[in-house]
This record gives C-alpha cells, structure tokens and sequence, in this order.
C-alpha cells in the first residue's frame, strides 16, 4: 500500500519493498495448474 500511494518517490518506493518479507508475502498460482472448474472463465473454448 505504502509503494502504490507514493509510486512517484523512489526511496519509499525502495523502502516499501525492504518492508516485504518473501515467506509472508502472498505466492501467484500458476493458471496451468488449475483445473478446469477451478477456473472463473476459460477462453478460446
């Protein structure tokens, strides 16, 4: 949140991220992992 409101200021931008621990920080999932049903919509079907 701190990044995004203040995208403009490099260092805060900088701090923001040193703020950011890996482990806690919330992990992508891969589409191509998903199921079928799992997914909200399917394309090119």
């Amino acid at each position: 949140m701190l990044a995004t409101a203040h995208w403009d200021d490099p260092e805060t931008v900088i701090d923001a991220q040193r703020m950011v621990s890996e482990k806690a920080s919330m992990m992508g999932i891969d589409v191509k992992s998903l199921k079928p049903e799992e997914l909200l919509q399917v394309r090119g079907v």
